[in-house]
C-alpha cells in the first residue's frame, strides 16, 4: 500500500510540474471563485431566506412561494460547501482529478435543474415593488453592493464560469492528461453545458399556457426549440415551439400578446406512440414523426432552423426510442454499469445518460 501511495504522489507531482502556467492559474481560480460562490449562497440563506422564513410582513405576491423565489438554494449551498469545495481544493495538487470532481457528482449537480425549474418565474416576482421593498432593508443594513436579484443570478453565473474554466483547462491540460483524465474532463464540460442549456429550456417551459395535463408527469424536459411544422394534408407551414419530454412531445404556438411572451398549447403525442423518419427528401433540416399505432399514419414534418438543431433532435428522439425499446425488452440494468457504458458510447447523449441514471436510482 505504501509503495502504491508513493507512486501516485510521484505521478501527481510530475503532472503539476508539467502543467502550463495558464492551467495552474485556472485551477487556482476555480478554487478561489468556488469559495466566493459558497459565501454568496450562505449570505442569501443567512439573511434573505431567513427573513422570508420569519413570516413577518411577507408581501402577498410571494407568500407561500418560497420555492418559486429561492428554489433549492439551501441544498446547493450545502453541496458546494460540504462536498464540492474540498474536492476542488485537492485539484490544485492533483490536477488530473478536476474532471472527476464533476463526473462523480452527476446527481448533485443535477440540483441545478431543480433550481432553474422551481425559479422559472423568479424574475417577475423580484420586480414586484412590494418584494423589492421587503428585501431592501437587508441590503441597506449590510451596506451590500448587490441586491437579492443579483445573488439569485449567481447559480447561472457559476455554471457559465465552470464552462469557461473547463474549456480553458481542456485546451491547456489535454497534452499532459491520461485517457481517463481526458474522458472525465470532457464529460464535465458536457455536463455543465447541459445544465446551462437546460436552464433556458425550463424558463421557456414556464411560458407555456393552456396545457391541461400535469407537466411533471411528462418526464424530464430534454429539448425545446422553434420549428416550422407541417401536418399531414396541410401544406401551410406554421411556427411552433416544440418541447421534447421523456414521455411526450408537445407543440405550442406563440402567444398573441407580444408584450408578454408566452406559448399557447396546441397538441401533444406520447413518445411510446410515435415513429421517426430521419430524412425528408433532400432538405437536410427536416425530419418526420408519425403515429405507429394507427393504420392511416398521421404524419408531422418538422423543419429546424439549422442542420445542427435537426441533428440534435433526431439524435435525442432516436435515443429515447432506443431506451424505451430496451426497457420493454426488460434488458435495462439498474446499476451504475449502465451509466459507465453510456459515457463511452458516443451515440448516447448526456440527457439520455441522466435519464438512465435517474431510472436506476
Amino acid at each position: 500500500m505504501g509503495g502504491q501511495y508513493s507512486k501516485r504522489k510521484e505521478v501527481e507531482g510530475r503532472l503539476v510540474g508539467e502543467l502550463p502556467k495558464d492551467a495552474r492559474f485556472m485551477l487556482q481560480e476555480l478554487v478561489d471563485t468556488e469559495e466566493t460562490y459558497v459565501k454568496d449562497l450562505e449570505h442569501v440563506c443567512k439573511h434573505h431566506l431567513a427573513l422570508y422564513r420569519s413570516g413577518n410582513d411577507i408581501p402577498t405576491v410571494i407568500r407561500g412561494r418560497e420555492r418559486d423565489l429561492f428554489g433549492n438554494i439551501e441544498c446547493l449551498m450545502q453541496f458546494h460547501r460540504d462536498m464540492f469545495v474540498p474536492k476542488v481544493r485537492r485539484c490544485v495538487k492533483n490536477p488530473a482529478e478536476v474532471g472527476a470532481c464533476f463526473a462523480d457528482h452527476i446527481k448533485d449537480l443535477d440540483q441545478y435543474s431543480q433550481f432553474f425549474g422551481d425559479t422559472a418565474r423568479q424574475e417577475e416576482l423580484l420586480l414586484d415593488p412590494s418584494v423589492k421593498g421587503f428585501f431592501q432593508p437587508i441590503q441597506a443594513e449590510l451596506k451590500d453592493m448587490m441586491n437579492l436579484q443579483g445573488y439569485l443570478m449567481r447559480p447561472f453565473q457559476r455554471l457559465t464560469r465552470y464552462r469557461q474554466l473547463l474549456e480553458g483547462l481542456m485546451k491547456h491540460m489535454e497534452p499532459v492528461l491520461d485517457d481517463k483524465g481526458k474522458e472525465n474532463l470532457s464529460f464535465a464540460l458536457r455536463l455543465v453545458k447541459y445544465q446551462l442549456r437546460h436552464s433556458n429550456d425550463l424558463r421557456s417551459l414556464a411560458l407555456l399556457r393552456g396545457f391541461d395535463g400535469n407537466i411533471s408527469e411528462q418526464g424530464t424536459l430534454l429539448l425545446q426549440e422553434e420549428f416550422s411544422v407541417t401536418e399531414e394534408k396541410k401544406a401551410k407551414k406554421k411556427p411552433r415551439r416544440v418541447f421534447l419530454f421523456e414521455q411526450t412531445i408537445l407543440f405550442s404556438k406563440p402567444g398573441a400578446n407580444s408584450s408578454s411572451p408566452s406559448f399557447e398549447y396546441k397538441a401533444s403525442m406520447k413518445m411510446s406512440d410515435i415513429g421517426l423518419t430521419e430524412t425528408v427528401g433532400d432538405n437536410l433540416c427536416k425530419f418526420l414523426i408519425w403515429y405507429r399505432k394507427q393504420k392511416s399514419k398521421n404524419t408531422i414534418i418538422l423543419e429546424a432552423k439549422s442542420e445542427g438543431v435537426k441533428a440534435e433532435w433526431v439524435h435525442e428522439i432516436r435515443s429515447l426510442l432506443e431506451v424505451q425499446a430496451t426497457r420493454l425488452r426488460g434488458e435495462m440494468c439498474h446499476d451504475d454499469s449502465v451509466l459507465n457504458i453510456c459515457i463511452t458510447n458516443k451515440r448516447t447523449s448526456l440527457r439520455t445518460i441522466l435519464l438512465i441514471r435517474s431510472s436506476a436510482q
